[in-house]
């Protein structure tokens, strides 16, 4: 068994959906560890799409069946000039039968004061995620991978 973990960017991009049983081949590049605080930074892996496009040192294409799936849930702190980092030890996770059946926690949006309509009558307001210590983020998906081959 491998277990590699995959960022929600990786999938989210594109669109893409992994399901338990299904046969996956991705680029991969070895796991740097040290962001959750806890057994998931011992996972040896991490998808990588773009591993191939660039000089991504260890990239790999792993080649396996899908059998678990678990979505990835932090809790949040502030660190200085790092931004929101997840609280060591703190993660949770859900196991489900696809990344599409992953719930993912509605934002808090803050809004900003609505403008004075201009010359054409319409006003104006942005929203950005209102963040506090302790939310939860979802942050991606821990994969497990039977009968895995590893291509250099």
């Amino acid at each position: 068994m491998v277990r590699v973990i995959c960022p929600a960017s990786e999938l989210d991009e594109d669109g893409i959906v992994l399901r338990v049983g299904q046969t996956v081949s991705r680029w991969a590049v070895p796991n740097p560890g040290a962001f959750f605080g806890d057994a998931l930074d011992t996972s040896e892996w991490l998808f990588d799409l773009y591993a191939e496009g660039g000089p991504s040192e260890g990239a790999v294409v792993l080649t396996g069946r899908i059998v678990q799936i678990e979505a990835l849930f932090i809790r949040v702190t502030l660190q200085g000039g790092d931004g929101w980092r997840p609280i060591a030890g703190q993660t949770r996770r859900q196991a489900i039968p696809s990344t599409a059946d992953t719930v993912r926690p509605e934002p808090r949006i803050r809004w900003t004061q609505t403008t004075q309509p201009d010359a054409e009558g319409v006003s104006y307001s942005a929203g950005y995620d209102d963040i506090q210590e302790g939310d939860e983020r979802f942050d991606g998906w821990l994969i497990t991978l039977e009968d895995a081959s590893i291509e250099a």
